[in-house]
């Protein structure tokens, strides 16, 4: 049983999750159109929102954009930047290259 105080959480959810679908579209369908350009290029740019969006919800909350002072976590921090980076560019590239549905099927 749910209350009726969950329910506005429920449907901001559900909203949420909507415009985060469609951004994902409008994504999909900008790198599709600007197949001319190199991906490198759409990557940095993607890149560069991603960080400015995240330093400024990072300073919201007080949190070091560094992580922890564990040299271990940065570590890891910085393979999972190296590996989320090159996943991006092969993700753009194949959106460049191949038809829409099938790129955004291999993505899932």
């Amino acid at each position: 049983m749910t209350s009726s105080n969950s329910q506005p959480h429920s449907l901001m959810g559900i909203a949420l999750i909507m415009l985060g679908s469609f951004s994902f579209s409008v994504m999909f369908l900008l790198v599709k159109v600007m197949k001319s350009m190199n991906t490198f290029t759409l990557v940095f740019w993607r890149s560069l929102v991603q960080v400015a969006l995240s330093l400024i919800d990072l300073h919201r909350k007080g949190v070091s954009p560094l992580g922890p002072d564990d040299a271990w976590v940065r570590f890891y921090l910085v393979i999972r930047g190296a590996v989320g980076a090159g996943a991006v560019i092969a993700w753009f590239y194949g959106i460049q290259i191949l038809p829409l549905p099938d790129a955004v099927t291999l993505q899932f």
